[in-house]
């Protein structure tokens, strides 16, 4: 009988997806795992060439750090699912932005190995590449023992008996409902700018990640430091770690949770 060990009670290894609007600092949220040296080596696949926003942390540490994978094509997909799982592999952190990026480049593998690429897919291909994307994320549940950090787009999605409209991650069909089963942490991460009271010109922009499901927003947060908390603002890897672990007080890692300073 496979019976829970004691170091299935000491992991520490977090999975995390934050999805939102695009602008509101998702891949940045992601570059902050490079601040957290229990998170290290990364393997970083930017599916969207969008690593601008965390250009200067790369530059910083450029020779210190695992560089990004550049996902852009099929192959790159086939490298990219290689390295997570090669068991020779030193990685402690997984980071894949974005999945909505993700499926479209699996549905992008699957034409061509059909000898269909350029072509619209049918809906069989819809359902079989996410099949391939179930097993790909039961596979890292299974078998890898490493952090996750996730990040998605946004979609309305309304639900036929009551007609209720919901913000979940935007992964095609039934996906962005099951895939988010698979983290401790689903969060909705959006940004907003501040003005001087006075002058009304612009202070800063503001990130704030929602970690309890309010107001039809899809999320869930099993960390127990949080369970509290409905926002987080300016959130990074690091106060989540930090609230993972305990290894300080909550004044020192959250701020209040209603939006603030």
């Amino acid at each position: 009988m496979p019976l829970m060990s004691s170091e299935d009670l000491s992991s520490g290894v977090l999975k995390i997806l934050v999805y939102g609007p695009t602008g509101a600092g998702k891949t940045f949220f992601c570059g902050t795992a490079y601040d957290v040296s229990e998170f290290e080596p990364i393997l970083y696949a930017d599916l969207e060439d969008g690593i601008l926003p965390i250009r200067a942390i790369l530059r910083e540490r450029w020779t210190e750090v695992q560089r990004p994978l550049k996902v852009v094509g099929p192959e790159d997909i086939r490298f990219f699912v290689n390295a997570m799982f090669d068991r020779k592999g030193p990685y402690r952190t997984v980071v894949i932005d974005s999945l909505t990026e993700l499926h479209a480049l699996l549905m992008k593998l699957r034409l061509a190995e059909q000898g269909r690429a350029g072509q619209a897919p049918f809906q069989q291909d819809y359902g079989d590449v996410s099949a391939t994307m179930l097993r790909l994320m039961r596979r890292v549940k299974d078998e890898l023992q490493v952090n996750l950090i996730c990040t998605a787009g946004e979609e309305v999605n309304t639900d036929e008996f009551s007609s209720t409209m919901y913000l979940l991650p935007d992964i095609v069909g039934k996906l962005c409902r099951r895939v988010p089963r698979y983290f401790d942490v689903v969060g909705h991460l959006t940004a907003q700018l501040r003005t001087d009271n006075k002058d009304g010109t612009i202070k800063k922009a503001v990130r704030q990640l929602q970690l309890q499901p309010v107001n039809h927003i899809w999320a869930k947060c099993r960390i127990p430091a949080l369970e509290n908390v409905g926002v987080l603002n300016s959130p990074t890897i690091r106060k989540l770690h930090n609230a993972h672990t305990g290894h300080v007080d909550q004044e020192d890692i959250l701020e209040d949770d209603n939006g603030k300073d």
